[in-house]
């Protein structure tokens, strides 16, 4: 066909933001949901209903969770209902001004408002946990109420310690009221989750003594190792896949590691498409490998 990487790459996003844009209130023909799909006072507008006020909104899309790259929306409101997002052009996202694009998880925010299965209220489990649990819906106040007899059990029984708070998502605000709150409850315990960026940060830092996720000199790279990461879709206009274009473009040689089948896995390199979970067990085959079947020449010089 005469088609080479980047070009793959361009009509692959572009097809994607065209589907995200059709798909954007829930269904694959463009068209909003039905009453079935959200039921409840929060259904979007149907092409039906008389256009009776219309807003735009600016605000910020917290989808992907990084600190320096979240991008600048205006939300459209028909009759008082979020119909669809759009970038801000004001804003300079995608390292520009005037852009209006967005990645995926932005595109997909009236489907997250309106999903029949978002949690709008406390549910609380009854019954014994497996089969015969049940979720029913309780008030607010009897949520609050369960769960400060609960932190107070647990503070009489075993001690304020025994309590630990463990943070989803580093942010000011998250990390001020839980340090607070664990400072009045008496717990020193306030921890990081590891399934956070923040391991990719500390291993960059340690391997190349930076923790920039996209270091400007990755066109002088001889080999890429991508594990678990999605580029071509989750980084503002694709700029980690270009930077990895370029290397290519430069006789770099990569190694995709991930279960899907995305476009730089379709270049002539290596694509190892893992089970999803099994990430582990290849880290540690590797690490057999290295500890096993080097020569000992080279495992001296590396200690």
């Amino acid at each position: 066909m005469g088609i080479n990487r980047r070009d793959f790459l361009s009509i692959v996003g572009a097809g994607s933001a065209i589907s995200a844009t059709s798909g954007l209130l829930g269904c694959g023909d463009g068209k909003p949901p039905s009453p079935k799909q959200n039921p409840g006072p929060d259904q979007p507008p149907t092409p039906s209903d008389p256009v009776l006020e219309t807003k735009i909104i600016p605000s910020w899309c917290h989808g992907c969770g990084s600190f320096k790259t979240n991008c600048a929306v205006l939300c459209h409101v028909v009759n008082g209902r979020f119909v669809k997002v759009e970038g801000n052009p004001d804003a300079g996202n995608n390292y520009g001004y005037g852009s209006t694009s967005l990645c995926l998880k932005s595109y997909s925010a009236a489907q997250y408002q309106y999903d029949p299965l978002r949690l709008r209220y406390p549910m609380k489990l009854v019954g014994p946990k497996g089969e015969g649990a049940q979720h029913v819906r309780i008030t607010w106040d009897e949520a609050l109420d369960t769960i400060a007899n609960k932190l107070k059990e647990v503070k009489d029984i075993y001690g304020p310690e025994a309590y630990a708070w463990l943070s989803p998502e580093s942010c000011a605000p998250l990390n001020t009221m839980a340090r607070r709150f664990l400072n009045v409850y008496g717990s020193p315990n306030y921890l990081h989750s590891a399934i956070c960026a923040t391991n990719r940060s500390t291993a960059s830092q340690i391997t190349v003594g930076f923790q920039s996720e996209a270091p400007g000199d990755w066109t002088d790279s001889k080999l890429i190792v991508i594990w678990g990461c999605n580029p071509e879709n989750a980084t503002i206009n694709r700029g980690k896949a270009n930077l990895i274009l370029d290397a290519l473009d430069q006789g770099c040689k990569l190694i995709d590691i991930r279960p899907m089948f995305e476009p730089l896995g379709s270049t002539d390199k290596m694509w190892l498409g893992l089970r999803p979970g099994t990430d582990c067990a290849l880290a540690l085959a590797i690490l057999n490998v290295i500890i096993t079947e080097l020569p000992k020449t080279v495992m001296t010089a590396i200690l």
